[in-house]
């Protein structure tokens, strides 16, 4: 199936705008052939690479092409074995995309890795919606999340489903948002405790599902 999209990519006459290649066993060798025929469909506004792993090597590819696609709007990144290793060079050009919509879910973050992709979502200009699903949290990072949403007007929706929310961090989600309008945070209703609904006491802006 690569072979059909490169084959896909090589042909001016087509015009892709999305792309899923996700699950596809993808090497190191694959992703700079797709770097290089991205330069000829800089029109691509959806781009899905879940389940690929992305060693180093890679992630630095992969970060790289993401300033070629000038035009991309929606990234799905889920399922990528990313690493703290990884992250650095995978979001260096974050802030120089076009990207609104970044799915990072079910990934290997360690200590350093939520830190440095959420840095980069702070000062991103186009980034609306954010999905860190089924991913281990740090001790800093709701406080993160919370300045994010504060700090950056952008951001309208962040999904943290499939994670386990403790009541302390949740009263910050929820002290964050209690005056902003047009954010939504996304959480488990099963990954909370009995008391969620009173300690979000109607804040619209938090939402169980």
């Amino acid at each position: 199936f690569f072979k059909c999209y490169i084959i896909i990519l090589q042909n001016d006459n087509i015009t892709l705008k999305e792309l899923n290649i996700s699950y596809n066993g993808l090497i190191a060798q694959d992703f700079k052939s797709l770097s290089k025929y991205f330069n000829s469909n800089p029109s691509l506004k959806k781009l899905d690479i879940s389940g690929n792993k992305l060693g180093p090597q890679d992630a630095n590819i992969i970060g790289v092409t993401f300033k070629k696609l000038t035009n991309l709007e929606e990234l799905k990144l889920n399922d990528c074995g990313i690493s703290d290793e990884s992250v650095a060079q995978l979001f260096n050009y974050l802030n120089e995309s076009s990207i609104q919509h970044l799915e990072i879910d079910s990934n290997n973050f360690g200590m350093t890795g939520p830190m440095v992709v959420m840095k980069k979502i702070q000062v991103s200009t186009k980034l609306k919606y954010f999905s860190y699903k089924n991913m281990t949290f740090q001790p800093y990072f709701i406080g993160m999340i919370a300045k994010t949403l504060n700090d950056n007007p952008g951001i309208e929706r962040i999904n943290l489903m499939e994670n386990k929310i403790k009541d302390d961090e949740l009263k910050q989600l929820v002290n964050a948002t209690n005056n902003l309008k047009n954010k939504k945070i996304i959480l488990s209703k099963d990954k909370v405790s009995d008391n969620a609904y009173d300690i979000i006491n109607g804040n619209k802006n938090i939402i169980l599902q």
